[in-house]
């Protein structure tokens, strides 16, 4: 790269290049992604800084995608900002962007929860939509064990472990069964019990915790030991104890994004980014503490963990190591 172009890059202000990854963001988690190209298409004209800093997302998107391999070629990188380059940073702001179409299909491999009363469970890096009578849609995550009946008005989720993403059917809807009005609806963790109004959320079953978080409507919670009972609203999320609310814990932009097969991180640092693929992976990774801050934004395919660590070892002064007892271990780069 020239100097002259280096120094446009480096020009510009981080107000556009913190623009520029959130329409990067927002073009991924669209509904409708022509909107948004016409949305961002006119945020470039408005400005020659603009267009420079999508112009580079464009540019380092086509340098990384050879490192697809041949069975994941969906797979692309677009690198914005990493702490630490030198020569290999392109711009400062936020790391880059992996995307891939499609999500991994169930398979048959033994599981520890397959012993578990569980009606519905998903392996290492799978997922499972589940649709019930009464128009809710449930999408389990990677390592998620579920059991779900029909008791008198009411749908009982049990989540045993894992995590699940729900959108319930609208209060007032007329979704029913022979017999039944329109059903209630309740998730039960060990620790607490989620009744939704109308809503867009997420559970999910922690080791001695339950983590709740709301995108869209409100749900009810109550604890199975203790009086503790709230109501959260769109944009607020807790974790639970099983006597009692432990700490307000609001979900991030993008978070729910692993239900589309897909990781969204904004200025993450990248033990996050690690822990949610350890969530849905049955191979741990584990990281050193030197590398444990460096920031990462942009999409990653949460089913192509080998895929997304090379890409991040391109792009990031890391390594990866296999431990002879099992798991991966980060550590920085030689």
């Amino acid at each position: 790269m020239s100097e002259q172009k280096q120094r446009r890059l480096d020009a510009i202000p981080d107000a556009v290049r913190a623009d520029a990854v959130a329409w990067l963001l927002d073009l991924q988690e669209a509904d409708d992604p022509e909107q948004v190209e016409r949305q961002i298409s006119t945020w470039r004209s408005l400005d020659a800084a603009h267009e420079l800093a999508w112009q580079q997302i464009e540019a380092v998107n086509a340098r990384l995608r050879p490192l697809a391999s041949g069975r994941k070629r969906q797979v692309a990188e677009a690198v914005l900002h990493t702490d630490n380059l030198n020569r290999r940073q392109f711009l400062k702001g936020s790391l880059g962007v992996v995307l891939l179409a499609g999500v991994g299909s169930l398979i048959g491999t033994q599981q520890p929860w397959l012993d578990w009363p569980a009606d519905v469970f998903t392996g290492s890096g799978e997922q499972q939509r589940l649709e019930l009578d009464n128009g809710t849609v449930i999408t389990l995550g990677g390592q998620t064990a579920l059991r779900h009946r029909l008791i008198g008005n009411t749908y009982q989720l049990h989540l045993l472990a894992g995590e699940i993403l729900v959108r319930s059917a609208p209060a007032d809807a007329e979704q029913r069964l022979p017999g039944y009005r329109t059903q209630r609806l309740e998730v039960l963790t060990n620790e607490v019990r989620v009744t939704p109004i109308g809503t867009r959320f997420s559970v999910r079953q922690q080791a001695d915790a339950t983590r709740v978080a709301v995108y869209q409507g409100r749900v009810a919670t109550q604890v199975h030991d203790g009086l503790d009972a709230a109501e959260l609203a769109a944009g607020e999320g807790a974790v639970f104890a099983r006597n009692g609310l432990l700490r307000s814990d609001p979900p991030l932009r993008g978070e729910a994004s692993w239900a589309r097969g897909l990781v969204i991180a904004h200025d993450m640092p990248l033990h996050e980014l690690l822990g949610i693929f350890n969530r849905h992976h049955e191979q741990q990774i584990d990281w050193a503490a030197s590398v444990a801050a460096l920031r990462v934004s942009g999409t990653y395919p949460l089913a192509s963990q080998a895929d997304v660590l090379s890409a991040l070892t391109a792009i990031l002064p890391i390594q990866v190591v296999s431990r002879p007892a099992g798991g991966l271990l980060i550590q920085p780069g030689e």
